[in-house]
């Protein structure tokens, strides 16, 4: 459970860079709550600008540079970039519906966003992905991977949830808004 915790931490880390917000970085807060079924719980509230200063220095940061010009990796983000306009310039539409084996995954877009949706046919598992046009766009706007720009870009726009993953037994939620403590 602690691995699912620490998973979850930087999957809260990474989205900073990749969700929205209307004001200026300095007036929001991401927020991350991980409440596991052993009573272990987390609560991370982090100023998006302090998000946005320190993104540069973290080891994550430095192991998701990919340069235009780095052979394979270089190759594979311009393949990026070719497919994330093809998304970004179709109309909204449902891109992939999935359903096996008591389970389905939709992904579609709608408006400025990315959505992602996955249920079990039981109910016990739910999971729900926000992500805005913008912030994609500023991520992979230059000659590597920008999580600084995709925060900015995420201070331009709006708040609210960006990923919400709940099971039986764990819940995690990620969102931005203007509060300095998680509700």
């Amino acid at each position: 459970m602690r691995e699912k915790t620490s998973r979850a931490l930087l999957l809260a880390l990474t989205l900073a860079a990749i969700a929205n917000a209307t004001q200026a970085a300095s007036d929001l807060w991401l927020h991350v709550t991980v409440d596991e079924n052993d009573g272990a719980k987390v609560t991370v509230n982090l100023p998006l600008a302090l998000a946005e200063k320190a993104l540069p220095i973290l080891p994550l940061h430095e192991g998701m540079r990919w340069r235009h010009h780095h052979g394979r990796l270089g190759r594979a983000l311009e393949d990026i970039r070719e497919l994330w306009s093809e998304v970004r310039d179709s109309p909204d539409m449902t891109f992939v519906t999935v359903e096996d084996d008591g389970e389905k995954v939709k992904v579609w877009k709608e408006k400025n966003f990315v959505y992602v949706e996955v249920r079990d046919d039981a109910g016990d598992e739910k999971v729900d992905v926000r992500v805005p046009l913008a912030v994609v766009d500023a991520l992979l706007a230059g000659d590597e991977i920008d999580f600084t720009a995709a925060i900015q870009a995420l201070a331009k726009d709006g708040g609210g949830d960006l990923v919400s993953v709940q099971d039986r037994d764990n819940r995690v939620r990620v969102w931005i808004d203007e509060t300095p403590e998680s509700r």
